[in-house]
């Protein structure tokens, strides 16, 4: 901390490091980046690959999924029914190339509540999806930026964190935000 860090990519047609010193992937190959510290020399070779990164959602606003975004009494065929609604899951895809792309899908789930001799219960009434897609721009920071193709103006951030992604998604029609953790699978 606080001492200059000098960072370089040997191969800059595959992976650049930005203005804060994040390596971007840029094309499929192979590329050893050097980092120097006062003398000291540490390298990494990294690998870029064709195939798109795929995160899941784990976590909203910091609580984990399922999670219960709404409750309220409704009318379904004529008969009241008290009803909550769970964002269940969700997924995040990135693919690079020379147009870096973006797929968000947040998947809800609407349930009636029953209590059968003090057993509560939960029955599927209907499933429902936030999905957006577009282009993704790099800040100076190399946080992405990520525009819609399908509404306009509409834009999300995404910062790579430990384990993942963090992605504040604007929801399509009004200005609230959704605080979304997104963890990097296995391949």
């Amino acid at each position: 901390t606080g001492r200059p860090v000098t960072i370089t990519s040997d191969n800059p047609g595959v992976a650049t490091i930005d203005a804060s010193g994040r390596v971007r992937a840029v094309s499929i190959g192979e590329a050893r980046i050097r980092a120097v510290a006062e003398g000291v020399v540490g390298t990494k070779v990294f690998r870029v690959v064709g195939e798109p990164a795929i995160f899941e959602l784990r976590r909203s606003s910091g609580a984990v999924l399922p999670l219960l975004v709404a409750s309220d009494t409704v009318e379904w065929n004529g008969v009241k029914e008290y009803h909550e609604v769970y964002m269940e899951s969700g997924r995040l895809r990135l693919t690079g190339g020379a147009q870096p792309r973006y797929e968000v899908d947040i998947r809800y789930a609407e349930y009636k509540v029953t209590n059968v001799n003090g057993v509560r219960g939960l029955v599927l009434r209907r499933t429902d999806r936030t999905f957006d897609r577009g282009i993704v721009a790099y800040d100076s920071r190399g946080d992405l930026q990520m525009t819609s193709e399908y509404i306009s103006p509409l834009s999300h951030t995404a910062t790579a964190v430990a384990g993942g992604m963090q992605v504040q998604f604007r929801i399509p029609g009004d200005d609230q935000v959704l605080d979304l953790f997104y963890r990097r699978e296995p391949i």
